[in-house]
Parts: structure tokens; C-alpha cells; sequence
């Protein structure tokens, strides 16, 4: 998908939880790097994607913009791994990567498992309803760097619920 329909989905899933009756857990592969994530150069000459290097860039990604403007508008509240710049300003923040995919491990000669390794495009968020008794917390999180069955690494979270009645 482009950058213009994740986008547009993203937009499209938050506004029905803004506009629905309560909290929501989300999940999935976003296919965005967070917004303050640090963009690098990877070695792919022996691939079929670049002759020398390639750039792993997400340039003018609108994702997490999107889904910011509307937490900002709408009272809804995240909770997420504190760890991730979803938010910061470009280039700011090195983070563990989930996606292997396009950038093939084994030619590089790293082991699958190494756990900086890819680009971070899964996630598990909370987003809370701040008018709404039940919030959700996040707790940790978890990369699963021995197991590596497709281009994407698992990650499971824990969230605790609270009733604020």
C-alpha cells in the first residue's frame, strides 16, 4: 500500500473508534515507521532491490500524523510502548525492528534473530475513550526475535484494564 491509503485506513479506524462507545486494542502491520524512527542504509548489492546500497526511507509518511490529528481532536488517549517516537520529529530514535521482508538477513550473513535488525511496522496500541469508566494500560511489550516464520516478527503486548468507577 502507499503512503496516501495507509493513510486513509488509518484515518478511517480511528474515526470509528472516536466515534464509537469504547476502548479499543489495535494491532496489526501498520506498514509506517514511526515517526521519529532513525532511517538507515543497508548493504542489499547481492539483491535484486539496489546495486550498491539502498536507502530504507518512508519519505512524507502521513500515518501517525493522520492518527495523531485525530487523537488531538476527538478525546481519545494511547497507550503504547513508551519506547516508540511514534510522535517525535524524524531521525530522532533508533528502535527494534519487526519487519525483515525487502531486506534479505541471511545474505547479509546476520543471523534472522538479531533483534535490531528491520524496520518497526507492527505495533499494539490501546486507544482509550478519556470520557469512557474502562481504560486500558499498556504494560510491555515483546519482540519475538527467535522466531522469524515469515518477513515479519511476532510481537504480543499486555495491557491492563482499569474501571474508573
Amino acid at each position: 500500500r502507499d503512503r496516501e491509503t495507509r493513510a486513509q485506513e488509518m484515518q478511517a479506524l480511528f474515526n470509528d473508534i472516536a466515534d464509537g462507545h469504547y476502548p479499543a486494542i489495535v494491532g496489526g502491520d501498520f506498514n509506517a515507521i514511526p515517526t521519529g524512527s532513525q532511517l538507515r542504509e543497508f548493504p542489499v548489492s547481492d539483491s535484486k532491490y539496489a546495486t550498491a546500497k539502498k536507502k530504507v526511507f518512508y519519505e512524507q509518511e502521513q500515518t501517525w500524523r493522520v492518527i495523531r490529528r485525530i487523537v488531538d481532536n476527538s478525546g481519545l488517549t494511547l497507550s503504547y510502548n513508551p519506547e516508540l517516537p511514534l510522535f517525535e520529529e524524524p531521525g530522532t530514535i533508533f528502535v527494534p525492528g519487526t519487519y525483515l521482508g525487502e531486506i534479505p538477513t541471511r545474505k547479509l550473513g546476520l543471523p534472522v534473530t538479531r533483534p535490531d535488525f528491520g524496520q518497526r511496522i507492527d505495533y499494539i496500541i490501546a486507544v482509550n475513550k478519556q470520557e469512557h469508566p474502562l481504560q486500558i494500560r499498556f504494560v510491555e511489550e515483546k519482540i519475538h526475535n527467535d522466531r522469524a516464520y515469515a518477513d515479519h516478527k511476532p510481537v504480543t503486548a499486555t495491557f491492563e484494564f482499569r474501571d474508573g468507577n
